[in-house]
């Protein structure tokens, strides 16, 4: 799997100076209980090779991403795709309505019938907005 566990933050931080200190303390809570719980708990190497965007093929990383992106209410423990969530996330991150409505096209519909995979799906999803699609709205690299 390839992925990133923090694909929902990162396009808030990286092409939003709109993250409020509310938000990262909410995402500090939902990461520290999934590293609490063996199961989707994953080793710090991992953030590392995320931040520098390798591969990452642990198995843990498809729970760890599942547990986040419930914790943020973004998909259901079943791995269904919570729309409206996942707009609203994407809104506090872009204000051009055309750009939202393209994310929330492409990414917003289930790519696996597994909860881990499609967890996966969405993350690979919207990590390919991160790098540039949203940047158009004059922000600079932060």
């Amino acid at each position: 799997m390839h992925i990133s566990v923090f694909a929902l933050f990162f396009v808030l931080a990286v092409v939003s100076a709109e993250i409020t200190h509310e938000q990262i303390e909410a995402f500090k809570k939902i990461h520290e209980k999934c590293q609490s719980d063996p199961e989707t708990k994953i080793d710090d190497a991992i953030y590392d090779k995320i931040k520098r965007g390798e591969k990452v093929t642990d198995p843990r990383l498809g729970k760890h991403t599942l547990c986040m992106n419930v914790g943020s209410g973004v998909q259901s423990q079943n791995g269904d795709i919570n729309l409206d969530k996942l707009k609203q996330i994407v809104e506090r991150a872009s204000s051009n309505k055309e750009r939202v409505d393209e994310i929330i096209s492409k990414c917003g519909t289930r790519t696996s019938t597994n909860a881990e995979e499609a967890a996966v799906g969405l993350a690979e999803c919207l990590m390919k907005f991160r790098s540039g699609s949203l940047h158009g709205e004059h922000h600079g690299h932060h």
